[in-house]
């Protein structure tokens, strides 16, 4: 199959006729988005639009173009996965892990006065930290946005997902006095030059977002243009670095970033699955809807501004100022051969994930991979979900691995012959609300968390609902620990399931565990 060119083509025209109006008048327009109560005024500068513009390119080569994509425009949020992009240059450096506390990396007085105790890396990447406090005149709270999409919730680090501005210029900070260098010049010399991008671009602060490095005043530039400043970049350039991630930090034979930065940046945040290192997930359909659910997206001011990666069909598109942009990403995708398929990509570094039918000499695999889940949340306090005890020091976990090993249920994932996934389809469970239709149910869903962010539990989801269509099942179920924060139901959520039944399974001597049903009805 070839991409049909004409299609493409005919869905960028489409787009062009389809700009943003007022953005000529950057104050005005800029008045008229921002819904803080407070602390509304704009301190950083602004760059009035040109028009709708933009670039769509496949396998690194430029396939169509709209307006004029070599014209430097205000990036808004979209400037978010730049600075995750230059914190995995920090990663690859070893200047920085994510689950390190900023505060034990960092050592600055003016940061250690913000009050950033216990606030990791990841946190801040995942927009976690719950920060409170107030950094170039604005105050954590007055960010309209951190309230806009319904489920919010502040709270201890790590306990809450919240989109703020205020923070991601916090972790723009942190990364400033990580580099002891202005950002845009960290940028330029790591990531842009490299990928041959041109000289138009600028990355900008506020009047007042200024720090003192060993006497030298050194500017720190903000993640959006909530208040003025952000990146101000071209599609054209914009594109360059969507490339980049489509090549899992490749380009044209030189490595600028890590694979595994990659991998870490796009797996899904517990409290938020549609979001990883500042880079939004379309899994579950939510993000750009209609549009392939292996997508991954850069957006802002509402996706007005646009970078789409696509690695199953080695797409990418860079937009700017246009209107309806989920309608392109839809338009042009499906004149866009999948590369394999489906929506989750099965290569992953030069390495391919594969799936497999269970044989009766897998029950130790299964076993290992319930240990190392256990150990993975033990280690960070969920004791709740499953327990401390191994499976492997539990003759009825052993005994039931090697039972289902013995059955027809069981699917393994391997990465590089290894094991890293299993899966168990079959009746549902006699603690749950039996369904009223025919089903396929998920009887356990493990993977190995040393390669989260390669997507093999939604790849074992999605083969389970191949199962349930090859026979004949038009409804599949799963169940999973419903309390704590809820993080697995999310989980299952983002990969298309819809909570239906809360049960409580009693059990003597210890307290009742919650659980959540979930189905995903198969067309």
């Amino acid at each position: 199959m070839t991409i049909d060119l004409g299609a493409v083509r005919a869905a960028v025209v489409r787009q062009a006729e389809r700009p943003t109006e007022g953005i000529g008048d950057m104050a005005r327009y800029l008045a008229a988005q921002v819904a803080d109560g407070s602390h509304r005024e704009v301190t950083g500068p602004l760059l009035p639009g040109s028009g709708a513009s933009g670039v769509a390119r496949h396998r690194g080569e430029v396939v169509a173009t709209w307006g004029d994509p070599n014209v430097p425009e205000m990036l808004f949020s979209g400037t978010k996965a730049v600075v995750a992009t230059l914190a995995g240059v920090a990663f690859d450096r070893g200047l920085l892990h994510p689950a390190a506390p900023v505060t034990a990396t960092v050592d600055h007085p003016f940061l250690a006065g913000l009050g950033v105790e216990g606030i990791t890396w990841a946190h801040l990447l995942q927009q976690t930290s719950g920060w409170t406090g107030e950094l170039w005149g604005k105050p954590t709270e007055v960010d309209a946005q951190s309230r806009r999409e319904g489920f919010e919730r502040e709270g201890a680090p790590g306990t809450g997902w919240a989109y703020n501005d205020v923070r991601v210029n916090l972790l723009c900070l942190a990364l400033t006095l990580l580099f002891r260098r202005p950002l845009p010049d960290v940028l330029r010399e790591t990531v842009l030059d490299p990928l041959g991008a041109s000289d138009t671009w600028s990355w900008h602060g506020y009047a007042d977002s200024v720090v003192d490095l060993d006497g030298r005043a050194v500017p720190v530039v903000s993640g959006g243009a909530h208040w003025g400043g952000g990146l101000w970049i071209s599609a054209a350039d914009l594109a360059l670095l969507g490339e980049l991630y489509a090549g899992r930090g490749a380009w044209r034979g030189q490595r600028l970033l890590s694979a595994e930065w990659i991998d870490r940046a796009w797996a899904p945040c517990e409290l938020n699955p549609d979001y990883g290192y500042l880079w939004w997930r379309n899994d579950a359909g939510r993000v750009q809807p209609g549009a392939p659910t292996g997508g991954r997206c850069a957006r802002g001011n509402g996706g007005r501004h646009l970078l789409w990666v696509d690695p199953d069909r080695h797409l990418v598109i860079a937009s700017h100022w246009g209107e309806e942009v989920a309608e392109l990403i839809r338009e042009v995708s499906a004149a866009v051969p999948a590369a394999r398929g489906g929506s989750m990509s099965t290569v992953t570094d030069k390495r391919t994930i594969t799936l497999r039918p269970g044989v009766p000499a897998d029950g130790p695999a299964v076993v290992r991979l319930l240990d190392v889940a256990t150990a993975w949340l033990v280690a960070r306090g969920r004791t709740r979900q499953w327990g401390t005890e191994l499976a492997s020091t539990n003759p009825r976990r052993i005994a039931q691995a090697d039972e289902w090993a013995g059955g027809d249920g069981l699917w393994l994932a391997e990465l590089d012959g290894r094991p890293v996934g299993a899966l168990v389809v079959g009746a549902a469970t006699d603690y749950v609300p039996p369904a009223t239709e025919p089903e396929l149910y998920v009887n356990l869903l493990v993977t190995d968390r040393a390669h989260a962010g390669l997507g093999i539990g939604a790849r074992l989801l999605a083969h389970a609902g191949e199962l349930a269509r090859e026979r004949g099942v038009g409804l599949l179920r799963v169940d999973c620990y419903g309390g704590d924060d809820r993080a697995l139901v999310r989980f299952y959520e983002s990969c298309g399931f819809t909570a239906t039944d809360p049960f409580i399974v009693e059990r003597p001597g210890r307290e009742p565990w919650p659980g959540q049903v979930l189905e995903r009805r198969l067309d």
